[in-house]
């Protein structure tokens, strides 16, 4: 039995002027299928208006009022004008979403599609689709994109602000121990062996720009001298070579000793280049993640170097 949900502020039936208990007794009466005369049915109809009267929401295919739930409706709405609306609908959900659209920018899509549909509508539609998992992970690489984007408008000097409010936070109550096996250490130490194989993408990324700079130069990556030391880029007929120093260079990623180890391996190699070889060696200091602006910065620095003041036995920090 359907009894829509309005208030009418009495337990007295208009047409036969019955009393009843409650107002809920005379809904029930009124809204009794046995009850077919014609006034009892139009007084039904009056109070389903007086219930859609405060209905926002208005179906795009009929234009019948829709109080609550669109998806409802579509769904006890089996004509072809209807189904072919809801086969439409799919698709620009589903092109918007994997053109990396959020649910929230889809619905600023002002439409036929969205103006009428909640979130809730439309990410049930989308998983019915392509299926819980594939929405999810399209979901991730979206969100990771938007908070990419957020993360570089933010200027640096807030950027350091955030960083410290997180470390805090999340190191502030921690023993050395549990620092240890934290997951961000843990993610840190697999990061740098694989950084160690074949270098930062900020390093290939300047490999592959010094290659384009000074293409009549032999650049070599990885250069291994001594069959021990190895150079992270080097040219060397110009003895010219480039260390690129990421972040387990100066911060203890693996520990105080491996650090320390770390140290003393680059004083070394630092003599064997300079004094054994008399060769330029440029040292950059890479504190960040991958950054093709900042690799830019660097490489332009190098570049002013090796144009006009390349010296042979010396070490250059930028």
């Amino acid at each position: 039995m359907y009894r829509p949900i309005v208030k009418l502020n009495t337990n007295t039936c208009k047409v036969c002027k019955k009393v009843f208990k409650n107002e809920k007794s005379m809904k029930d009466h009124i809204f009794n299928n046995r009850i077919k005369d014609v006034s009892h049915m139009e007084y039904r109809n009056e109070i389903i208006k007086l219930r859609f009267a405060k209905a926002k929401l208005t179906c795009p295919v009929c234009e019948q009022k829709v109080f609550r739930c669109m998806r409802t409706h579509f769904k006890y709405q089996k004509d072809k004008t209807h189904e072919s609306f809801i086969k439409s609908q799919g698709e620009f959900l589903l092109n918007n979403f994997l053109n990396q659209k959020s649910i929230m920018d889809i619905s600023k899509i002002n439409n036929i599609f969205t103006s009428q549909f909640s979130h809730k509508y439309m990410i049930k539609m989308l998983k019915e689709i392509i299926g819980k998992n594939r929405f999810n992970e399209q979901s991730k690489i979206i969100f990771s994109k938007k908070r990419k984007e957020l993360w570089q408008g933010i200027p640096e000097e807030n950027k350091k602000t955030i960083i410290e409010k997180v470390r805090n936070a999340e190191w502030g109550n921690l023993t050395n121990e549990e620092r240890k096996n934290h997951p961000w250490v843990m993610a840190g130490r697999k990061a740098s062996l694989e950084s160690s194989k074949k270098g930062s993408k900020n390093q290939m990324h300047a490999f592959k720009l010094l290659k384009e700079k000074f293409p009549d130069k032999n650049w070599i990556y990885n250069h291994v001298i001594h069959n021990e030391w190895q150079i992270d880029i080097a040219a060397p007929e110009e003895k010219l070579f480039i260390e690129w120093d990421g972040r387990y260079h100066f911060v203890p990623i693996h520990g105080k000793n491996n650090l320390n180890n770390r140290i003393n391996r680059d004083k070394i190699k630092n003599k064997i280049l300079t004094k054994e070889l008399n060769g330029c060696l440029i040292r950059i200091i890479d504190e960040g993640r991958e950054n093709e602006k900042f690799v830019e910065e660097k490489i332009n620095q190098i570049s002013h170097i090796i144009k006009n003041n390349l010296q042979k036995g010396v070490l250059i920090q930028i």
